[in-house]
């Protein structure tokens, strides 16, 4: 009897960038981010922009975290995560990618369960 192979799909999430806003007069400082994820699944490869470094809007949260814990809800599965370094080789905690993987399931796009980071939850539904 001849089993069938699992067929998996990926995707990347990815913080490149953290920029600190110092207080200024009448604001509070605060952090932007780059944080996306790439979802590689079939037929098509899809780009979710979580956080934007230029928003004038700061982030009282890590968008990477709260993504990754997320994409956990979602059935991902953390495989690999890669750090930035510089010359020093630090660690650096704006240049990270985390790699996951889930089993393909039919009629499931790779981008579904939609992330919601700034309501901190999953979206189990279509969206419109």
């Amino acid at each position: 009897m001849k089993t069938q192979k699992q067929q998996w799909e990926f995707c990347k999430l990815v913080l490149n960038g953290i920029k600190v806003h110092k207080p200024k007069i009448l604001r509070e400082g605060g952090c932007t981010y780059n944080c996306y994820i790439i979802y590689m699944g079939q037929p098509e490869v899809e780009f979710l922009q979580l956080a934007n470094i230029e928003d004038k809007d700061f982030m009282n949260f890590n968008p990477f975290y709260r993504a990754m814990r997320l994409l956990g809800e979602a059935e991902w599965e953390l495989i690999s995560v890669q750090h930035g370094s510089n010359m020093g080789g630090c660690v650096l905690d704006d240049n990270v990618i985390a790699f996951f993987k889930r089993l393909c399931r039919d009629n499931r796009a790779a981008h579904e369960p939609w992330i919601n980071i700034s309501e901190d939850k999953v979206n189990w539904f279509k969206k419109d």
